[in-house]
């Protein structure tokens, strides 16, 4: 049995989803959790998430091998989509 560990990817930074990506491969995690707003910029509100969008970011990270095991948008504040 291997061990595989998982990284959350907000205790690494914050910024464009390239750079993190960039950081976090460094570690080699197994997986990683993306609380959005905690970790990209530019990462759409609450709601707003498409799967265009979520597709984009899985890609980036698992062109470095590291798969998203979970992607959520938390935060308090409702804002809109639009704007």
């Amino acid at each position: 049995m291997t061990l595989q560990i998982g990284l959350r990817a907000h205790d690494y930074g914050y910024g464009e989803p390239e750079a993190l990506a960039d950081i976090l491969a460094a570690y080699k995690p197994a997986s990683i959790q993306l609380a959005l707003a905690k970790t990209f910029s530019n990462a759409p509100g609450p709601g707003c998430l498409s799967p265009g969008y979520a597709r984009r970011v899985r890609n980036i990270f698992e062109a470095r091998s590291i798969a998203v095991a979970v992607m959520a948008f938390l935060q308090k504040t409702a804002e809109s989509c639009i704007g």
